[in-house]
C-alpha cells in the first residue's frame, strides 16, 4: 500500500512480484563464528539441525533473492555474530540494496523486533551507518522483514520446543560506491547469508485509492481496509474529535498503480475544489503573466501548488513539486520574457540553482520528491 496523509489518501494495489536484478550473493564463510544448530542464543536454544536447508544457492522471498547457504553440520560454524567485523564487497557489483538472511537472538519475546544497524564503508574511508529493525528468531512484529525460513520447532537445552524458529529477510538501502560492510558490536545480531542486488519495481495490475477531505488514519490487513473516522487518544489533544463529525470520502478504482492513475491529483481535487466567485467587472490590480509547466524529462509527475505575489512585492512566486519519487526535468514557458530565479521555500535566492533561461522559457532539473520555488518578474 501507499499513503499520503498530507493529501488524505491511501492506495492498495494488486501486484505481481518481480525478481531482484543483478543478485550477487556474498561468501560469508570466512567470518562465520557461531553454529545455529548447537547454541544459537547462548542459553542452549538452537535451530533444529535436521530441518536446516542444504548447502547451495537458494532463492527466497517474493522477490526471489539469491542467498548462498553454507550447509549446516554439527561442529561447523554457519552464521556470523556481529562483533565489529569488516567485510569487503565485490568491486564489480552494482547492487543498490543489501539483503540479509538474519535473525536476533536474546530476549526478544516481548517486543519481537529490535533495532540494530550496519555500516557501509565508502571509497574515501568514511563509514555511513544505516539503522533497521530485525525480528527475533522466535517472534517478529516488523512487517518489513519477510520470512525466509520457518521451522516447525526449535531445540532448547536438549528437548524439542514446539514454537517455530525463523530466519528473516531484511533489506537495507546501500549508498553508492560502498566498498565494504562494518558490523556493529551486537552479540544478538546473527547473519546467515547476504546478497547485494537491485530492488525491482513491482508490476501493478490494478488498485483502489481511498480519498477523503479531513481524516488522516488508514490501515489495511489482509482483505480489510479501514478509514479511522474518530480519534480517541489523549495525546497530543486531550479532547480529540468532539461533537458532530462530517467528512467526505471517495473510492477511486484504477488500472495500474497510483502513479499512473494520478491519485495524488485526484486527492488534491477533492480537498481543494475549484471555487466560483461572483464579482463585478474590474481591471486587474497587477497583470499576472501566463505560463505553462511542462515535464520534459518524461518521468515522475510535476504538480503546481501555488501561484502568488512574492512576499517582498517584487514579482510572483510559482511553486511545484515532483510527486512520484523520480528525478526529472521541468520547463516553464511564459507569455513574455521574464527574469527568473530559484529560491528556497522562504523565498530567499539560491545562488547555486541550475536554471537555463532561453527566450520565454526556463528549464531546470527536479529531484525526486523535491519542492521547487521560482520567483519571476517582468523585464
Amino acid at each position: 500500500g501507499q499513503e499520503c496523509p498530507g493529501q488524505k489518501w491511501m492506495d492498495e494495489s494488486e501486484t505481481i512480484p518481480l525478481s531482484v536484478h543483478g543478485g550477487a550473493p556474498l561468501d560469508l564463510s570466512p567470518w562465520f563464528n557461531n553454529s545455529c544448530g548447537i547454541d544459537f542464543d547462548g542459553h542452549g536454544g538452537r535451530y533444529p539441525e535436521k530441518l536446516l536447508p542444504h548447502a547451495g544457492l537458494r532463492h527466497l522471498g517474493e522477490h526471489h533473492v539469491p542467498f548462498l547457504l553454507p550447509g549446516y553440520r554439527l561442529n561447523q560454524s554457519d552464521d556470523v555474530v556481529a562483533d565489529g567485523q569488516h567485510i569487503s564487497l565485490p568491486a564489480n557489483s552494482e547492487g543498490t540494496t543489501l539483503y540479509l538472511l538474519a535473525a536476533r537472538s536474546g530476549d526478544v519475546h516481548s517486543r519481537g523486533t529490535i533495532a540494530t544497524s550496519i555500516g557501509f564503508q565508502l571509497a574515501d574511508g568514511t563509514i555511513q551507518f544505516q539503522a533497521f529493525d530485525l525480528n527475533g528468531w522466535k517472534a517478529g512484529k516488523n512487517p518489513d522483514n519477510e520470512m525466509g525460513f520457518e521451522f516447525l520447532y526449535e531445540n532448547s537445552q536438549g528437548s524439542r520446543a514446539y514454537s517455530s524458529a525463523k530466519m528473516w529477510i531484511a533489506q537495507i538501502p546501500m549508498p553508492q560506491g560502498a566498498t565494504g560492510l562494518v558490523l556493529p558490536h551486537d552479540p544478538n545480531f546473527h547473519i546467515f547469508a547476504a546478497t547485494m542486488a537491485s530492488e525491482p519495481r513491482e508490476s501493478v495490475l490494478y488498485g483502489l485509492s481511498v480519498l477523503n477531505d479531513s481524516k488522516y488514519g488508514f490501515d489495511a490487513s489482509n482483505n480489510v481496509f479501514r478509514l479511522t473516522a474518530l480519534r480517541s487518544s489523549s495525546r497530543p489533544d486531550p479532547e480529540p474529535d468532539q461533537g458532530l463529525q462530517q467528512f467526505t470520502y471517495s473510492l477511486y478504482p484504477h488500472a495500474g498503480d497510483w502513479r499512473a492513475a494520478h491519485t495524488d491529483e485526484r486527492a488534491l481535487g477533492l480537498n481543494i475544489p475549484l471555487l466560483a466567485v461572483v464579482t463585478t467587472p474590474h481591471a486587474p490590480e497587477q497583470q499576472i503573466p501566463q505560463f505553462s509547466l511542462e515535464n520534459i524529462g518524461a518521468k515522475g509527475d510535476l504538480i503546481a501548488t501555488a501561484l502568488k505575489k512574492s512576499e517582498d512585492g517584487t514579482g510572483f512566486i510559482l511553486r511545484f513539486y515532483e510527486a512520484d519519487g523520480q528525478d526529472t526535468q521541468a520547463r516553464v514557458v511564459f507569455d513574455r520574457p521574464m527574469r527568473v530565479e530559484e529560491t528556497d521555500i522562504l523565498e530567499r535566492p539560491m545562488p547555486d540553482a541550475s536554471l537555463t533561461v532561453q527566450g520565454n522559457s526556463v528549464t531546470l532539473p527536479v529531484g525526486h520528491n523535491r519542492i521547487i520555488t521560482l520567483r519571476f518578474t517582468s523585464l
